[in-house]
């Protein structure tokens, strides 16, 4: 499909590993071992020193929290099939992950000659390098809060709702919205009710104003629906 689903199959002979690294987005994971002895060695975020050593075995399924790094070599051989999934609950260190990966980006175009950080041209390719980067931008985030906040309402039931509530919001005004007023955010209407970020390089792109007015409707119906969760009672 032309949407990655973040699911990944692998498979590797005794001996090989794969280096220390924190998950695609600050997203969780899940790791379910088909066959095989793998070892896993976790960090807590921001430490270097090991947290715990986890030994994985044929059956077993492994939760990786959000941006936990970590190390894992293959004792024998192995097959693996792997999940990556974000949350309200991880939302802040999504966003977190992709205004870093942004400073990266406006860093690189400027080396490239591109100088000029003004204007929808220039704020529309930082998007989508950002995209092809990242494999997201804040428009898409800003379109995955829609569709699961707005249309999708049982994405916030369950426990901790005012946790969610909390950090839904903070990404809302604190990220999303400063970009919105300098309108750097891009969404064209399509199907099934999610907009998509706009990626052919052409003025089209960026200067319709369907494209600045969407987002903009976007962020208020979804900041609204967060507004009105009622927490009642300890969560």
């Amino acid at each position: 499909t032309k949407q990655d689903d973040f699911l990944f199959c692998y498979v590797g002979p005794a001996g090989s590993r794969t280096a220390l690294h924190a998950d695609v987005l600050a997203s969780y994971s899940w790791s379910a071992n088909v066959v095989g002895h793998k070892r896993w060695r976790l960090r807590r975020p921001g430490d270097d020193v090991v947290a715990t050593t986890i030994d994985q075995y044929g059956g077993d399924v492994l939760f990786v929290p959000s941006d936990w790094p970590h190390d894992v070599r293959n004792v024998t051989d192995c097959v693996s099939v792997n999940r990556n999934w974000f949350n309200a609950f991880c939302i802040d260190r999504v966003a977190a992950y992709l205004e870093n990966r942004s400073v990266h980006v406006l860093h690189e175009l400027r080396q490239w000659g591109n100088a000029s950080s003004s204007g929808p041209s220039f704020q529309w390719t930082c998007e989508n390098v950002l995209r092809l980067d990242a494999k997201l931008n804040f428009s898409d985030l800003l379109a995955l809060l829609h569709f699961n906040v707005v249309l999708r309402p049982a994405f916030l039931r369950g426990r901790d709702l005012g946790v969610q509530k909390e950090r839904l919001l903070s990404v809302l005004d604190d990220v999303l919205r400063p970009r919105l007023d300098g309108g750097s955010l891009f969404l064209a209407d399509q199907a099934e009710n999610f907009p998509r970020f706009p990626t052919e390089d052409t003025e089209a792109s960026w200067s319709s104003s369907t494209m600045i007015e969407l987002p903009r409707r976007l962020f208020d119906a979804t900041r609204d629906a967060v507004a009105a969760l009622v927490v009642s009672g300890p969560d």
